[in-house]
């Protein structure tokens, strides 16, 4: 199990596994951390909701 908190994270961006199947996300945190997830049947919809709940975690950061 995996938890990251969001205003750690550093970025977020597309991979590929085996170096031509786009089908992964690699999360990076502000301590060098970086951890990749694989086998997304839905890779560029995730993408979208990660990043933007990565986006208002850093504008609620920005907020308070």
């Amino acid at each position: 199990q995996v938890q990251l908190r969001w205003k750690e994270v550093s970025s977020v961006t597309k991979e590929k596994t085996a170096l031509v199947i786009p089908n992964a996300i690699q999360v990076c945190t502000e301590s060098s951390e970086k951890h990749f997830f694989c086998s997304f049947g839905a890779r560029d919809k995730t993408y979208v909701v990660l990043f933007r709940t990565w986006q208002q975690a850093l504008l609620d950061q920005v907020s308070v």
